[in-house]
């Protein structure tokens, strides 16, 4: 753990789970927005209960993507069907910047990435 992350609380992930639970009754389909990274195992930028989260998102297929920052570095990992995308930093170059566009459409997302960032397309099943 690094003093400069953060984690959600007992009752941030009853919350969650509490959305998640909605979200299967209401047949929808949810994607999360977070600063820390729940990427890789080893990555010190994470959640510091990432751990958690991916437990509790592995349980519903409802969610479709993770899109977070923090890491300047950036990453990508499609696990369980979800989505993992940590967008590179804005900062720590001298001549470059990195930042993007999504559009949403019902069967994938489509990233249209600027400077240092890739434009991808992201299939949702």
């Amino acid at each position: 753990m690094k003093s400069w992350n953060g984690g959600l609380s007992r009752g941030q992930l009853l919350w969650v789970e509490n959305e998640l639970n909605l979200a299967v009754a209401n047949n929808e389909r949810v994607g999360f927005y977070c600063h820390f990274p729940t990427l890789a195992e080893s990555d010190s930028h994470n959640l510091w209960n990432y751990e958690q989260l991916l437990t509790l998102i592995d349980r519903y297929e409802c969610v479709k993507f993770y899109f977070n920052g923090h890491n300047h570095a950036g990453g990508y990992v499609e696990k369980n069907g979800v989505h993992y995308l940590n967008f590179k930093g804005m900062v720590d170059t001298k001549d470059s910047t990195s930042f993007a566009t999504v559009a949403f459409r019902k069967d994938s997302l489509f990233v249209k990435g600027y400077g240092r960032e890739l434009s991808r397309s992201l299939k949702i099943r």
